[in-house]
């Protein structure tokens, strides 16, 4: 744990300036878009995001905008994050649902145990591909 409070702050004595000042340009960038749900877009956000990954070599099939209508657009950033978010979502309402009705969380632990073994167990029973055997 300390050793994780230094890095956390001896972190900025090794940032660049290039790196704050991308940093800063970012974050203005973001916080000049109106999001409110009133007046602003969300599809405004995610699009000027979804064109900084794209100009940082990132495929534009993994860079997606999707939502409902343009201005309600939000930014999904490969499906592998998109599946880890709803894994999230899913476990942190069975939690609180087991808090809520059972008055703990130890369910909501053993089960998210449970799964990480079966996860283990299927990783396990990937295959690994055959090398190729050279032609004599």
């Amino acid at each position: 744990m300390r050793v994780l409070l230094l890095a956390f702050l001896l972190s900025p004595a090794f940032a660049s300036d290039s790196d704050d000042r991308l940093v800063r340009d970012l974050l203005r960038e973001l916080i000049e878009i109106d999001t409110t749900h009133s007046t602003g877009s969300t599809g405004k956000a995610a699009e000027a995001m979804a064109a900084r990954l794209r100009a940082a070599g990132f495929a534009p099939a993994d860079v997606q905008v999707l939502g409902p209508r343009p201005e309600r657009a939000n930014l999904v950033f490969g499906w592998i994050f998109a599946g880890h978010q709803l894994g999230a979502g899913v476990a942190a309402f069975g939690a609180g649902l087991s808090r809520t009705l059972l008055a703990t969380y130890l369910p909501a632990f053993f089960v998210a145990g449970a799964l990480c073994v079966v996860a283990a167990l299927i990783v396990l029973a990937i295959s690994r591909p055959k090398p190729a055997v050279a032609a004599a």
